[in-house]
């Protein structure tokens, strides 16, 4: 039976009514994951910051900042309650003065990937694998409501497909936006011919004109399948929690494949070989050589 995709209704004012306030959020508890020091000199706007908070007598991780979308919290509640994907609960949002908004949500412990990576004998990293694998089928459960918008499923944005791509912000969506699937893959393969300078039929991109031909589902895609966006139990080969859901989009099910090709890119030759973020997008490609024609697609639809 297929599962609707209905947002989750939020928490009631008086659920959140009970939670601290956004100014006790950021005057009190420590950050997670990220120097704030460092943050704040690079600027604060480009930043998500989590916190672990006490708050009578229940410990909760907060995460805020002006690129934080509400949107966030409805796709947790939706995935936490339609399919098996590991997923904090969320316990509430605010929104402060400035308009920043505020997830209060639970605290799940564990290790990030990378750390359980290096300790796991290689029977344990394949089930760890496996289990990534399995997380991001559970997704395809999900279906999509009828006549969805592709790109983000933040209600906010105005370039719903380039922001779910992480395109450079000068460049605009496609007039008119595509639809399907077959016209999502069949732009990437023209814009990707346009920007190398070749007609659409002479570009040697085979993975791309494979994927234009198809017409794959439309399903949800994380969009950051990445090692410091898995938690995983310590002493166990199983993810404990998926984070992060603010690129949370409504694209064709390859794109999930595709995001994670595209970030494991970035890596230096020197980072590469035995690094976690390589072995979870091996996974997800069906293999190095998959993973190497994905990276290729990547490096010819450049981001100019």
């Amino acid at each position: 039976m297929s599962r609707g995709a209905s947002l989750v209704a939020s928490a009631s004012a008086s659920d959140e009514a009970c939670l601290p306030s956004p100014e006790y959020v950021r005057t009190h508890g420590e950050h997670i994951g990220l120097d704030p020091d460092y943050a704040f000199e690079l600027g604060p706007e480009g930043f998500a910051f989590v916190k672990r908070l006490e708050w009578n007598g229940r410990v909760m991780a907060v995460k805020y900042g002006p690129r934080v979308p509400r949107s966030e919290a409805d796709v947790m509640r939706m995935v936490r309650e339609q399919t098996d994907v590991p997923v904090p609960e969320v316990y509430g949002v605010k929104v402060d003065e400035d308009g920043v908004v505020y997830i209060y949500q639970e605290l799940i412990e564990g290790e990030d990937f990378a750390q359980a990576w290096a300790r796991l004998s290689p029977g344990e990293r394949r089930a760890l694998l496996e289990h990534v694998v399995a997380i991001v089928r559970s997704l395809s459960t999900i279906t999509p409501p009828s006549g969805v918008r592709l790109g983000l499923v933040n209600p906010a944005s105005s370039r719903p497909i380039f922001d779910s791509l992480r395109i450079h912000r000068h460049v605009f969506d496609p007039v008119p936006p595509p639809s399907t699937a077959f016209e999502f893959a069949d732009w990437m393969h023209m814009r990707s011919a346009r920007l190398d300078h070749h007609p659409p039929d002479a570009c040697d991109n085979s993975t791309m004109r494979a994927l234009a031909r198809s017409d794959a589902p439309i399903q949800l895609v994380h969009g950051d399948v990445a090692a410091r966006n898995l938690l995983v139990r310590r002493g166990e080969a199983r993810v404990a929690a998926l984070l992060d859901w603010e690129s949370a989009s409504w694209l064709p099910a390859w794109m999930e494949t595709y995001t994670c090709a595209y970030l494991s890119g970035y890596l230096s030759a020197d980072r590469k070989g035995d690094h976690a973020d390589v072995a979870i997008s091996e996974a997800l490609c069906g293999g190095e050589e998959g993973a190497k024609k994905w990276r290729n697609m990547r490096t010819r639809f450049r981001w100019r």
